[in-house]
């Protein structure tokens, strides 16, 4: 009978200093952020100019009585007040985009479910160019979603990218 001894002997120094390293790449990523969510901003605003929600469905079109009141054809796109108002958003570990708190911003991302009423204040009857006739209240329809917020595709694969390129520069591959 013969024994048999099968020793494995691994030193994980490097191991170790990679994933002490990587910790502090991480712990440091603002930079990473900053530049994520300045990428993301960029593709955010390119939705007000293509009129596409992130998953690249084109937003909803304007109702009739919407465009004859309207200055210009885009949708979301009036006095470039809501896209006006998009900044990028960053910290150590995320990224994003925010923009001022519009009442109507949460409405224009996910749709008007609410419905209401609208009544004169000053006459006693409503009316408006397009429309049918005077009247003494109005009960508009839901407002459809118009998403510009969000991660597309596109989106995902910068921020893939962009990850990709930091890891490589922080462990001294290709990067900056």
């Amino acid at each position: 009978m013969s024994l048999f001894e099968f020793r494995i002997e691994w030193d994980d120094t490097q191991f170790q200093a990679s994933g002490a390293r990587l910790q502090q790449t991480f712990e440091r990523a603002s930079p990473l952020m900053a530049d994520l969510a300045e990428g993301l901003l960029h593709s955010t605003q390119d939705r007000f100019v293509t009129s596409t929600a992130p998953d690249g469905r084109p937003w909803a079109p304007l109702a009739p009585s919407t465009r004859l009141s309207k200055r210009g054809p885009k949708i979301l796109v009036e006095d470039g007040y809501l896209s006006g108002l998009l900044r990028p958003s960053w910290t150590d570990n995320t990224a994003g985009v925010e923009t001022a708190p519009l009442p109507y911003a949460q409405v224009q991302q996910d749709g008007g479910r609410k419905t209401y009423e609208i009544k004169p204040r000053a006459k006693t009857a409503l009316s408006w160019p397009g429309g049918r006739h005077p009247t003494a209240k109005v009960i508009p329809p839901p407002l459809p979603a118009r998403p510009y917020m969000g991660l597309s595709k596109s989106d995902q694969a910068f921020i893939v990218e962009r990850v990709h390129w930091w890891l490589g520069r922080a462990f001294g591959g290709r990067g900056a």
